[in-house]
């Protein structure tokens, strides 16, 4: 009898979980933060509403301010990039670099900018640098500042599966600047693209963003203004019109910060920190822009303590990226502005919103550190 029952109790276990994990794979289907899985139908009209969105934002030179976004990060700067014409500089880079602006207080690199384009993005490997940049037109008249960021993962393939969403634009710029390499075919990439979508199907924290989505009926509600009175910077995101985010700011007398050795060790894997193709492609880069743009390499700081990290991978990546970065930058006539090292920018560690995420006030200061190879 107690077998029976046990039995029992295992099948309906079972089919509860089963139950379960096709709920949260169907809801994660339908909500769709991220816009994974939406049709290619619906997916047009998504980017429709978000052009018409940016026009407005551009237009306005407002804010646009959102708790929670509805479009992919990947669809929203491939229409920015496609102003850039106008622009003297562009950003790429992680989000270390998204607050980046000349008409934020205080301004960053407007020693050198007069007007920016920041194209930063959370997780931007330089896979998403070339696919957005196959926007650009090397003919172009207006010469510009290109400020490529090579943060310590950045000098390796795949580093971060996102890019891929726009992965046909960064296949036809490695096509235009004619460099082959079999590191990643596009089938493979396609093949791992398809499977880590399966996999996010069953994704916890990709259902907590939808459940988050459903249940709240002002998601939607995210709109343009030109004053932001009265906007709780702590519970809100706000992008501005040159692509740039405004960020909280920072209490002056806080100088801690708990470093989370999970986070600050992120994507870094001492073996597979370098690729030499990366490296070839990024000379490349300079090479086909070179007529009308300047290319320089942009290095943020980490917190001072994550350099007291000194048995842990980051600090170790860090160092080695760095002295790489101003060899091959030597070597190549490519200047190199910033650093990871605080000290050289006397970057405080209250100007430090975590680990790895400077404040403008630190970021002003990029011009301590700058490093001219290319005369």
């Amino acid at each position: 009898m107690r077998n029976k029952f046990y039995k029992s109790y295992f099948f309906k276990t079972i089919a509860l979980l089963t139950i379960l994990v096709v709920f949260i794979a169907a809801f994660n289907f339908t909500i769709d933060p991220e816009k994974i899985y939406t049709s290619k139908k619906n997916l047009n009209k998504n980017e429709l509403n978000l052009e018409e969105k940016l026009n407005k934002l551009i237009l306005e030179r407002g804010f646009l301010v959102y708790k929670d976004k509805n479009w992919n990060d990947r669809d929203l700067y491939n229409l920015f990039s496609k102003r850039y014409k106008d622009k003297d500089c562009i950003v790429f880079g992680a989000s270390s670099v998204v607050s980046i602006s000349v008409v934020q207080n205080p301004r960053v690199l407007d020693k050198y900018c007069n007007s920016l384009l920041n194209l930063g993005m959370p997780g931007a490997t330089f896979e998403d640098y070339f696919a957005l940049s196959n926007n650009f037109s090397p003919s172009d008249t207006k010469k510009k500042k290109i400020f490529l960021s090579i943060h310590p993962f950045t000098l390796n393939f795949n580093k971060d599966n996102r890019w891929v969403k726009n992965s046909e634009s960064y296949y036809e710029f490695i096509e235009n600047i004619k460099f082959e390499t079999k590191k990643i075919e596009k089938n493979k990439t396609q093949d791992q693209f398809f499977s880590k979508s399966i996999k996010n199907l069953f994704s916890y924290e990709y259902f907590k963003t939808s459940l988050k989505i459903y249940l709240k009926k002002d998601i939607n509600e995210n709109y343009i203004t030109t004053n932001l009175d009265g906007v709780n910077l702590e519970k809100t995101n706000v992008i501005l019109f040159d692509g740039s985010k405004k960020k909280r700011e920072l209490d002056k007398n806080s100088k801690n910060v708990e470093i989370d050795l999970n986070t600050i060790n992120y994507k870094i894997s001492l073996d597979k920190l370098l690729d030499e193709d990366v490296l070839n492609l990024l000379l490349k880069y300079k090479k086909y822009f070179e007529k009308n743009s300047e290319i320089i390499f942009l290095l943020t700081p980490y917190h001072p303590d994550v350099f007291k990290l000194k048995n842990e991978p980051i600090f170790k990546a860090i160092e080695i990226v760095e002295t790489v970065v101003h060899e091959f930058s030597r070597t190549n006539q490519i200047d190199v502005v910033g650093s990871f090292n605080p000290n050289k920018m006397n970057c405080a560690k209250h100007e430090f919103f975590d680990a790895s995420h400077p404040s403008n006030k630190c970021l002003k200061r990029l011009e301590k550190a700058y490093f001219s190879y290319s005369k």
